[in-house]
């Protein structure tokens, strides 16, 4: 019986110790307003879980259907940190371009800041990407 017990604590302590993998590719396709672009796509695609690639697609709509030159490619290469329930982003190199995220099973929802009426800031949900694969 204490054979048992020192297992099953060891199994359970070796499942929490990995943790949520966040291996994956995460996108989002909507409109955008812009004076160049009515479309984009927005790819993040996590490596491991410290580093991630975002690609962000930028161009009309019909230039997306035709698979014409005139996409706009835009990368960014960053680090990934848990902060408390959420995950920051921080781009490499560039320390003011942070996003933060929550990360579920099969979505990745990207968070913000909106300035209230009063002066204070309020947290608000932004895009939610989905997982496209593992």
């Amino acid at each position: 019986m204490p054979n048992l017990t020192y297992i099953i604590v060891l199994m359970f302590s070796q499942v929490f110790a990995f943790g949520q993998n966040l291996n994956g590719t995460y996108s989002w396709s909507g409109e955008v307003k812009g004076p160049k672009s009515d479309y984009g796509t927005v790819v993040i695609e996590i490596t491991s879980d410290s580093t991630y690639t975002q690609t962000d697609l930028i161009g009309y709509k019909s230039d997306f259907k035709n698979n014409e030159n005139q996409i706009e490619q835009i990368v960014h290469k960053g680090k990934i940190k848990k902060d408390g329930g959420f995950y920051i982003l921080t781009e490499i190199g560039n320390r003011k371009n942070w996003m933060m995220v929550k990360i579920r099973s099969k979505k990745l929802i990207v968070y913000g800041y909106e300035l209230k009426k009063n002066g204070k800031m309020k947290k608000v949900r932004g895009i939610e990407l989905k997982k496209a694969s593992r």
